[in-house]
């Protein structure tokens, strides 16, 4: 249980606490810790050609669906709601909206929640299960770490090919490794990764897949996509505790965010007689003991040496 808990509030807490701190999210496409996409394109291209009646269609779009895509990135106001999978975390939840230089973030990771709202040249860094957060100056769009898969002019068209009923756009990407300090920011070529596009005949983008030596295979399935009306609203905070970067959480929170790794809610804990504020009090062993209980009668899997 420590090992598993202890990892999950290391990336949680570098991920939320210190998220004001700067990452990437770029519009001309990079390599980034936090895997991110979003769009649907709708401008018409050359229309498929079929070669054989009994075979998929082969397509050649010479890569027009991913140009328009990017375009409508550029624009500044997109959102989408996806489905990222990769050998590290598994699936992930993840939606994602921006409006010029307003953002919103909300991934799930282990059971455990975050946020980030980015309004008025803020950053509000949310952790709802402990209702908490902290407040950052805001980041430029370019700083902030989500990879959104837009081309840049280093992108090289490898051609097409259909799959799974779907016409595919691959490329090839520069990963660029950016280094910033008070003036300055560096965009280093630190090589490049494989990237394929799924869309539908009208050009509705449904996945991406990327091959990238730094993470791995990673799957995005895209669930929803908007390039219109997209609006960031900073949720009512008054009954929350800000905290302060760095701030390490109190016990309770502790525990709480410990039992979300496991996939205990609130509900699971007051059924089984407890609150968090007893829970805090008790030794590991008793926690574990504890933990033990509620996973049998809820039907999820734990391991206490993990």
């Amino acid at each position: 249980m420590k090992k598993k808990t202890a990892a999950a509030l290391s990336f949680l807490m570098a991920a939320a606490m210190l998220a004001g701190c700067g990452n990437k999210i770029d519009n001309n496409s990079a390599e980034a810790t936090t895997t991110t996409t979003a769009a649907s394109v709708s401008e018409t291209v050359t229309e498929p050609v079929s070669s054989d009646d009994t075979h998929e269609e082969t397509v050649d779009t010479k890569g027009e669906y991913t140009k328009a895509y990017t375009e409508k990135l550029k624009k500044g106001v997109y959102a989408m709601d996806a489905t990222v999978t990769t050998s590290m975390f598994g699936e992930t939840p993840l939606s994602f909206k921006v409006n010029g230089e307003d953002l919103y973030v909300k991934m799930s990771t282990m059971g455990i929640d975050v946020e980030v709202y980015q309004k008025e040249g803020k950053s509000y860094n949310l952790m709802p299960q402990m209702k908490t957060y902290v407040v950052s100056k805001a980041t430029t769009l370019e700083q902030q770490g989500v990879n959104n898969y837009a081309l840049n002019d280093g992108a090289e068209y490898l051609g097409n090919e259909s799959e799974e009923g779907l016409i595919v756009e691959k490329y090839k990407l520069p990963i660029l490794t950016v280094s910033s300090d008070i003036s300055l920011d560096i965009s280093i070529d630190a090589g490049s990764y494989e990237c394929k596009y799924y869309y539908t005949k009208s050009g509705d983008l449904k996945k991406i897949f990327v091959n990238s030596p730094s993470t791995g295979e990673t799957t995005v399935e895209i669930n929803s996509l908007s390039f219109e009306d997209v609006t960031i609203e900073l949720p009512d905070l008054t009954d929350w505790t800000e905290m302060t970067q760095g701030e390490k959480l109190d016990k309770v929170a502790t525990i709480k965010m410990g039992l979300a790794v496991y996939g205990v809610t609130d509900e699971m804990v007051e059924k089984a007689g407890y609150t968090y504020e007893q829970l805090a009090e008790m030794d590991e062993q008793e926690v574990t003991e504890v933990l033990t209980k509620i996973a049998e009668d809820n039907g999820l899997n734990f391991d206490a040496n993990a």
